[in-house]
């Protein structure tokens, strides 16, 4: 592709990093690793995504392909190819910042931009941890492996708070009242709990302050702290420094696939501690928006 002579809405003498630094969203305060790759690393991927004249859906699309192909890289057996496959899941997380600086730059971030971005958040790590479990279960000779991997995609894939997310919807497209109520924002926050929607005002609400991934304060808690190691965006890392690490102890006459095994049981265990717990508390959520409101479910997605 030939070079752009300037990007779209961008002015050719305004368009360095420095510019783009300015142009990153305010950090979420939990994520150490996001504010470290999205105002120091990215920035120079954008720059040239903006000169090669790619808006921000390309760039989006253009990390899901790279992380979809080092996903395919992590399944034949540990070697250059699987070095390669995770250098791709870190650009591709790399230019998961770069799509948004683009579209600040372009001035064309939209919604539906973030429909493609979510996209890649969903599928990409348990594709990887998939991928990863069958290369180890074929180096092994034993299953067992692919079941880890099949827990620690089940982990990595946020289902527990899509479920919680398309339940409130599902209700609110029955009954649009319930949609403009400030308990049913309550219970919008990625960690809502029963009591906050019992205990929101009555009236309309006030929009949900941006603060991190749980929405409550700008400061890391031991939840979230493990959260970023272990799931987002800690899942590409762990696995990277699980294949080098491999390879390493291969090159030594090691083991070839204890990093790799350790990370998957990490996320197997993951799924254990954690899934029940969101299960419970999003369960309480959902049945005290009920009760504020007035316990009508929508019949087309409840067998209850």
């Amino acid at each position: 592709m030939a070079l752009a002579s300037g990007p779209v809405g961008v002015e050719p003498g305004r368009m360095s990093v420095a510019r783009i630094r300015t142009a990153t969203k305010p950090p979420e305060h939990e994520f150490v690793l996001a504010r470290y790759y999205g105002s120091i690393i990215s920035p120079y991927l954008t720059w040239v995504c903006l000169r090669l004249g790619l808006s921000a859906d390309q760039v989006t699309i253009l990390g899901g392909v790279i992380g979809a192909v080092g996903a395919a890289l992590l399944f034949p057996a540990l070697g250059l190819w699987t070095a390669v496959g995770v250098i791709a899941l870190q650009v591709a997380y790399i230019l998961d910042f770069s799509d948004g600086q683009v579209a600040r730059m372009r001035g064309t971030s939209s919604m539906a931009g973030g429909y493609l971005d979510w996209l890649m958040h969903l599928y990409m790590p348990p594709a990887a941890a998939l991928a990863t479990s069958a290369s180890v279960a074929v180096a092994v000779g034993q299953p067992w492996p692919f079941a880890l991997g099949i827990a620690a995609a089940l982990e990595l894939a946020p289902l527990a708070f899509q479920a919680k997310e398309h339940l409130l919807v599902a209700m609110a497209r029955t009954d649009p009242a319930l949609g403009r109520s400030a308990f049913f924002f309550a219970a919008l926050n990625d960690d809502a709990r029963s009591g906050d929607v019992e205990q929101a005002p009555d009236g309309a609400p006030t929009p949900l302050r941006a603060a991190g991934i749980a929405g409550r304060a700008h400061r890391p808690s031991v939840r979230s702290l493990v959260g970023e190691i272990l799931i987002y965006p800690g899942a590409a890392h762990l696995l990277t420094l699980a294949v080098f690490a491999d390879l390493a102890s291969s090159a030594l006459g090691g083991p070839a696939v204890a990093g790799r095994v350790i990370v998957l049981a990490a996320w197997t265990a993951a799924l254990l501690v954690h899934l029940p717990l969101v299960v419970r508390r999003n369960y309480r959520v959902i049945r005290a928006v009920e009760g504020r409101s007035g316990g009508h479910a929508p019949s087309q997605t409840s067998d209850q």
